[in-house]
């Protein structure tokens, strides 16, 4: 797997799934409770988007946090709080160099007692990922392929969590592998919080996985959403989309504010859109 996250570090797709995820972190640790946090395709865990040459080749950033920091810094909406203290926290000057990815906005969210089991099979990815982890403790990085370590971490201890599958979407079949995931999940950590990310790409795959969700799903509250920036071309990312199984309360709304507030920030059409796959109810 030749896939590196920093060419793509802080670009819509990285806004939209990173602002959820620390929504959803700060409501799971509001409770007492320890809980365990899992990133199966974690990366280098933290990109200097003015120095690492990657990001500055790609750019994507300047279209994504590039766009949403200036837009909303002073005055974002309720739901991007959590998303833009942490950015505060790792840009104190005010100036937009650092950006965390999801093992490092899990350590950042993580308490005392709990977990952060983080894997990257990437070698030097997974080097940068062991020097960003080096200072939680209660961080741990693995070197396993990303979609055996699911099988590999559940059930996990503590058993309240949150699971973040997060695939590089490289090779074929990636999208019937994030349906067998869902499956044993299902199977073997029912109760856990499980957030997917996936790509919107001319490619296909997306619409037989949306359409296959209720199945998969079966009777596990099951929310949707997707950020669609433009429609499709030949060839590129017009989109990602997020499936959180097992929802923290609250998170419905806090996405929905989150969506339509980006779909305003990147003029975005069609736009944003959300749903339940399987309702709570």
């Amino acid at each position: 797997m030749n896939y590196r996250h920093g060419f793509h570090a802080g670009n819509h797709a990285d806004v939209i799934k990173h602002a959820v995820l620390c929504c959803l972190l700060a409501r799971m640790a509001a409770k007492d409770k320890p809980m365990t946090i899992i990133d199966a395709f974690a990366g280098a865990g933290r990109y200097h988007l003015a120095l690492d040459d990657r990001a500055m080749r790609g750019g994507e950033w300047q279209g994504g946090v590039g766009r949403v920091w200036p837009d909303l810094q002073d005055d974002a909406p309720a739901a991007f709080k959590p998303y833009f203290s942490l950015l505060t926290r790792l840009n104190p000057n005010g100036l937009l160099h650092h950006y965390p990815g999801s093992p490092l906005i899990a350590a950042a969210f993580a308490r005392a007692d709990d977990k952060v089991l983080v894997n990257e099979l990437h070698r030097e990815e997974r080097a940068t990922l062991t020097r960003t982890m080096a200072p939680f403790p209660h961080a741990r990085v693995y070197d396993m392929d990303g979609w055996q370590s699911i099988r590999a971490f559940l059930p996990p201890m503590p058993r309240r969590g949150v699971l973040l599958i997060d695939p590089p979407f490289e090779e074929a079949g990636e999208f019937a592998r994030l349906r067998e995931s869902i499956r044993v999940i299902r199977q073997i950590w029912k109760t856990g919080v499980t957030v997917l990310w996936y790509p919107l790409t001319p490619y296909g795959g997306v619409s037989a996985f949306s359409q296959e969700l209720i199945q998969v799903a079966g009777d596990v509250p099951t929310l949707q959403l997707e950020l669609i920036l433009h429609p499709p071309e030949e060839r590129g990312l017009y989109g990602s989309g997020l499936v959180i199984l097992n929802p923290p309360y609250g998170l419905e709304e806090d996405a929905r504010e989150i969506g339509s507030t980006l779909e305003a920030v990147f003029h975005a059409d069609p736009g944003y859109r959300q749903r339940w796959i399987v309702s709570p109810d």
